[in-house]
């Protein structure tokens, strides 16, 4: 427990806070993800965040903690369109991929297609020898 007190979660270092047993957020905001949880504050507010976080149930505070770092993440890369921008990239990237594929699904079908008077020949050869 003691080792809990001395070292600090993200959201109390970044509130030059000390971090003891009543820091209620300290597991869903580690040290490590300081860089976020800096970009979160800017993008939400650190008002805005804990209210956030204190109105979802304790089973989704996890989620909603990857989602509020998340969010600020894709914000400090794209700052004009955000998670719209990464969705649409997504998006653009998905239907690409879908016309390759349609693509390549067309060229198997054709290469099936003239392969197929080969093989039934080839297994009428084997059947008469």
């Amino acid at each position: 427990m003691s080792e809990q007190r001395n070292v600090p979660c993200g959201l109390c270092r970044y509130q030059h806070k000390r971090h003891d047993l009543s820091c209620e957020f300290g597991q869903y905001f580690p040290i490590n993800r300081l860089r976020e949880i800096e970009s979160a504050s800017k993008f939400f507010g650190m008002a805005n965040l804990l209210r956030l976080m204190r109105g979802a149930e304790p089973s989704q505070r996890q989620v909603m903690a990857n989602s509020i770092l998340r969010e600020a993440q894709m914000w400090a890369n794209d700052p004009i369109h955000g998670a719209l921008g990464h969705i649409l990239t997504l998006s653009s990237h998905i239907k690409s991929v879908g016309r390759e594929l349609k693509l390549v699904n067309a060229m198997l079908a054709h290469c099936s297609h003239q392969a197929t008077p080969q093989i039934a020949t080839t297994v009428q050869v084997r059947v008469l020898l």
